[in-house]
């Protein structure tokens, strides 16, 4: 009996699929990154761009997320941060300018209707985010802000992702570049004045940023914005995911390389530590505090190696107290929430102490605290520090 039933409905199914023509879903044709330099520590133009085939026919693009490579950084602080005012008035000052975007949509019937070049500015983060960016939409006049995390549950890397992207407009294609030295003269032609709600910044329906109207010089210096990471040789792989209107929670996946890292051993390495007990009384309980500092240039040669590991060796005699490690007020891996985006949550019992990082890429210092961590066969003594501030939750292990 269902065997007489199910084969008519089967026909059935399979004369509606051919009778039906088929609509394609949303998928990523073309992803790339690429960099005009891949020297270690240097401060390359970074540009990213993608395609998206069947935009609006019928899956449009809510939400992209893009994660750069595994130690690739940028400094906001090198620029002057666009507030929410001018930016909701397209009036961010050309100081805040850090690179161009160019975007096609499916608009007024064309799928690949070239929207306009305009700029890309840095503007003052929201909430948990270590930075901000944004731009607005030429021709559709929408504005549109791409907050910068980190990938905290793994590399520490960036992750830039723009929300809730118009259906009215599918997006279909968009060219970024980001400037290694926003400030430099030789982005003058493409540095737009700042603009209005009646006179926006941008060139609408064109490719490039040649309709802008006079050359505009920064007032503030050319400090590098971007900065190449330290370990060569090594894959450094880039992704993009893209989530539909049409199938939420469902993601469309793409993977690109960035260029390898060459010319590791040209980078400089010269950092400085001290360390101080917090009493000199013979046999007596004392605290340490230790600074360990890397210093960071500002100019166009390329920056120092980045930190991969520290170790302190203790003097001898200085000692520790093993029933600080037997278990008693001590933080389990469960309760760091180590692989986790979020933040750990050690007992306040297991607190041995605070650090600080300061960091030029930050707006402030990273504050954070040390927990003693749970003791495992072969490592008795752990530490696990922890810092949540700027879209980083930090969680290391010593």
């Amino acid at each position: 009996m269902r065997r007489a039933v199910l084969i008519p409905l089967l026909g059935l199914l399979l004369v509606a699929i051919g009778s039906t023509p088929a609509k394609a879903a949303l998928s990523i044709t073309e992803f790339e990154t690429t960099t005009t330099t891949s020297e270690a520590g240097a401060h390359p133009d970074l540009h990213t761009r993608f395609k998206l085939q069947g935009a609006g026919a019928p899956e449009a693009a809510k939400n992209i997320t893009f994660n750069a490579p595994q130690g690739v950084f940028g400094n906001p602080a090198v620029l002057t941060a666009c507030d929410a005012l001018n930016f909701a008035l397209q009036a961010c000052p050309s100081n805040s300018q850090v690179g161009l975007i160019t975007i096609r949509a499916n608009y007024l019937g064309d799928p690949d209707f070239l929207l306009g070049t305009v700029p890309i500015y840095s503007i003052e983060t929201a909430g948990d985010e270590a930075a901000r960016f944004g731009f607005v939409a030429p021709v559709v006049n929408i504005p549109i802000a791409i907050p910068v995390t980190v990938r905290s549950a793994s590399d520490y890397g960036l992750r830039f992702t723009v929300s809730g992207i118009t259906e009215t407009t599918p997006l279909s294609e968009a060219d970024l570049t980001f400037w290694g030295f926003p400030a430099d003269s030789s982005h003058d032609a493409q540095r737009f004045p700042k603009g209005s709600l009646e006179h926006p910044a941008g060139c609408p329906e064109q490719a490039d940023a040649s309709c802008n109207p006079v050359a505009t010089r920064a007032s503030v210096p050319p400090r590098p914005f971007t900065g190449n990471p330290s370990v060569c040789g090594t894959p450094m792989p880039t992704t993009l995911d893209v989530e539909t209107y049409q199938r939420p929670n469902v993601l469309v996946h793409a993977a690109a390389s960035y260029p390898s890292i060459t010319n590791c051993e040209r980078q400089s390495f010269k950092p400085f530590a001290q360390a101080r007990l917090t009493t000199d009384s013979v046999d007596s309980p004392s605290g340490m505090e230790y600074e360990f500092v890397i210093p960071q240039g500002q100019a166009r040669a390329a920056s120092p190696s980045m930190l991969r590991a520290a170790k302190l060796v203790l003097p001898v005699g200085l000692t520790i107290n093993p029933d600080a490690a037997d278990g008693q007020g001590a933080c389990s891996p469960a309760e760091a929430g180590f692989g986790a985006e979020g933040p750990g949550h050690c007992p306040d019992r297991a607190k041995a102490g605070t650090f600080k990082v300061h960091s030029e890429s930050l707006p402030g210092d990273l504050e954070g605290s040390i927990y003693l961590g749970e003791p495992t066969p072969g490592n008795q003594y752990r530490l696990f520090l922890f810092a949540d501030a700027f879209g980083i939750h930090a969680k290391l292990i010593a």
